[in-house]
């Protein structure tokens, strides 16, 4: 988990606004003076997702996880291909109190690239920034259910190829090497085949070849079906 402590400093007077002082500390003690009666309150930002994988989206929802505090603060997302970001995405300003903390990135990240994101709360005129977060752009290519045998096999009459960014056209090619269905006609994130070929027949059992192309460019998924 990583975390960084924010001490939040506020007089016990009536007038708390006027006289709070916050600091904030990333392993070093800042020192903050001005209210002889107070309160520390820790703030511990957890990064949620994504966290070293792939995003499930070309706009993924960065979240992070505030916990420890009652009160309300202001928080800036960044993402970049650049661990030092250098010209980064930036949110606009986030508040909220404690509990979950997302921004939904604005535009579309390039699949399979190696991105960053962090987060820092907005204090006074500075951003202190969280440690950053690895992850690849997305979303990944998979099928669903795989394997598909046993169980699987009785309980879905159809596969999903998913992560697919329309739009898209799809070869399968059987064992031998031969085409059995194609199409160009997908426009959506996943595509439900029934196992069948191009005439409609149900195909048999064996190892199947997937080859999708889209904005992505090309990609190949294998499966062995066994009912």
């Amino acid at each position: 988990m990583i975390s960084i402590s924010t001490w939040i400093r506020l007089c016990s007077s009536r007038a708390l606004s006027s006289c709070a002082v916050v600091a904030l500390t990333v392993g070093l003690n800042f020192f903050s003076a001005g209210c002889a009666d107070s309160i520390n309150k820790s703030i511990v930002v957890k990064p949620v997702a994504p966290i070293e994988g792939r995003a499930m989206s070309l706009q993924p929802t960065l979240r992070a996880e505030v916990t420890d505090t009652d009160f309300k603060t202001q928080w800036y997302f960044e993402v970049d291909r650049d661990s030092m970001f250098g010209s980064p995405l930036r949110s606009d300003l986030v508040t909220a109190y404690a509990g979950d903390v997302r921004w939904k990135v604005t535009e579309d990240l390039e699949v399979s690239a190696r991105y960053y994101w962090r987060i820092g709360a907005s204090i006074g005129r500075q951003v202190h920034w969280e440690k950053p977060v690895g992850f690849e752009g997305g979303p990944p290519l998979h099928l669903f259910p795989s394997p598909f045998c046993c169980n699987n096999a009785k309980k879905y009459k159809t596969l999903l190829v998913r992560g697919i960014v329309p739009p898209a056209h799809l070869k399968i090619y059987n064992q031998y090497q031969l085409l059995v269905y194609e199409t160009g006609r997908i426009g959506s994130s996943q595509f439900a085949w029934p196992l069948v070929d191009q005439a409609g027949d149900a195909v048999p059992n064996g190892r199947f070849r997937f080859e999708i192309t889209d904005k992505t460019g090309n990609r190949t998924l294998k499966l062995r079906v066994n009912r």
